[in-house]
């Protein structure tokens, strides 16, 4: 059955992310821009693409997302891959670290760290991490498969077996990225043909710089956040556009712009999601 269309399942999810322990202590909480982009999943697409810069809190939000899945869905498949193993670790490590943290969610899931798998108690299923290899996930069948820095991958390999194995039990894919240096790799190919698609909307202004790109039937979405190539990337009032999160602010982005370690091209990908 496919997943998401339910009315308000992602009120349900907000208030789930209430639930959630941060490192911090604080509760997590799931911003506007966190809904707009997860809007299409909750409403049944089958295929979501984002694109956002770093330090905008995609990996916490994934792996509430995936620890949500887990504890509503019967016998749930959750999978989670990246370039590297170790990489798609990290967005375990998030979930597990909410389990972790948060009051009474510990009886609700079995974390088995050494085995990079966590369980529902209550409903079964699981979420695991798989190696970075399309022939080792050859024969899944998720209900849920996160792909995460897709602009690492040397190959469309690995996504191309996950899209392929979600008809049979009505799964969805979640790709999540920050921009490529190389537009002929296979985030760069799937970025520009969701932009060649007949439903393209904008919205460039002094507060956001955002792209949405859905197919006719609704079954591939694309979020972007980034500035144009001929934006001015020195300005951080301009790059704040590309960074929704709230904790991104003037202050915060120009302390990362000024650091001695940062690059004009780490700065141009990671702050401002310019190719």
């Amino acid at each position: 059955m496919r997943r998401g269309g339910r009315a308000g399942e992602l009120e349900q999810f907000r208030a789930f992310c209430g639930l959630l322990r941060l490192e911090d202590g604080s509760s997590l909480r799931l911003e506007p821009f966190q809904r707009r982009m997860l809007k299409d999943y909750f409403g049944g697409c089958r295929e979501t693409l984002i694109c956002l810069p770093k330090k905008n809190g995609k990996t916490s939000i994934l792996g509430a997302l995936a620890l949500y899945h887990l504890l509503t869905t019967p016998d749930a498949e959750c999978v989670i891959a990246a370039a590297s193993r170790e990489q798609a670790t990290i967005l375990y490590d998030q979930a597990a670290g909410f389990v972790r943290r948060s009051p009474g969610l510990d009886e609700r899931v079995d974390v088995k760290r050494g085995y990079r798998e966590m369980r529902g108690r209550a409903h079964g299923g699981r979420i695991r991490v798989l190696a970075a290899d399309a022939d080792t996930a050859d024969g899944v069948l998720p209900t849920l498969a996160l792909v995460d820095e897709l602009h690492r991958h040397k190959s469309g390999d690995l996504y191309g077996v996950f899209l392929d194995g979600l008809g049979p039990r009505g799964g969805q894919l979640i790709t999540i990225s920050t921009a490529g240096d190389d537009l002929d790799s296979p985030l760069g190919r799937l970025r520009a043909r969701a932009l060649a698609l007949p439903d393209v909307s904008e919205v460039r202004s002094a507060r956001e710089s955002y792209v949405r790109a859905a197919s006719r039937d609704g079954g591939f979405v694309m979020h972007e956040w980034a500035l144009r190539p001929d934006d001015d990337r020195e300005d951080v009032r301009v790059v704040k556009r590309a960074n929704p999160a709230s904790w991104q602010t003037l202050s915060e982005l120009r302390r990362r712009k000024e650091s001695p370690s940062m690059s004009p091209w780490q700065w141009a990908r990671f702050a401002c999601g310019v190719w």
